[in-house]
């Protein structure tokens, strides 16, 4: 009975060392995808339907306003600096947009870092974790937000072979891996909140 239970407690253990391992691995990769990645949040005015669906024509719009803009970077940082120089530029399309739908909402935007929860999209998936963004408000932003990604452009169909030159080879297995991986970004969330638990981050 007792070789039974020591039997029973080592594979136990070596279950949990096995999962730490993958958890620690699998979570150095998903820091690289937060790392390679530059996202687009869009915060809608309210719940209502109209505001809704403006929240996604302006979605649309905006994507396809920069769809040219990324050309010349070849990280997330330089499209980051490309985004900040084009900030009025971006913000003012944003709100000549709104204003030509016949509504009088104000539209702000800001580049932030910010926590975005593990979300699967219909061609890929991205893993929870704290990525730069540029924020677009709507009116008082009191409604549900969309976010995507605007480096490298997922979001766009003409974008994934400039994802195949950001990312490497595990993050997009990870990427591209779709559902099979939910579980194990459920995992890295967990251990992600472990750490930020004893750094105090957050």
């Amino acid at each position: 009975m007792k070789r039974t239970d020591r039997l029973i407690k080592s594979l136990a253990c070596a279950f949990i060392f096995t999962l730490i391992f993958q958890s620690l691995s699998l979570y150095g990769e998903c820091l690289g995808i937060e790392k390679n990645t530059f996202r687009l949040h869009i915060l809608a005015n309210s719940d209502s339907e109209e505001d809704q669906a403006l929240k996604l024509q302006l979605r649309d719009a905006v994507l396809k306003y920069t769809e040219n803009m990324f050309q010349s970077a070849d990280t997330s940082h330089n499209a980051e600096m490309l985004v900040k120089k084009k900030m009025a530029e971006i913000s003012c399309f944003s709100q000549k947009f709104i204003y030509s739908k016949g509504y009088n909402y104000k539209v702000n935007l800001q580049i932030t870092n910010m926590y975005f929860n593990t979300r699967v999209y219909e061609n890929f998936t991205l893993p929870a974790g704290y990525y730069d963004a540029l924020r677009i408000v709507i009116g008082s932003g009191d409604g549900h937000n969309w976010w995507c990604v605007m480096f490298p452009q997922l979001c766009l169909p003409s974008a994934e072979n400039k994802s195949d030159e950001i990312y490497t080879d595990g993050q997009k297995e990870l990427i591209k891996g779709g559902v099979k991986y939910e579980y194990k970004f459920k995992i890295v969330e967990w251990y992600q909140n472990i750490v930020n638990l004893f750094n105090g981050n957050r």
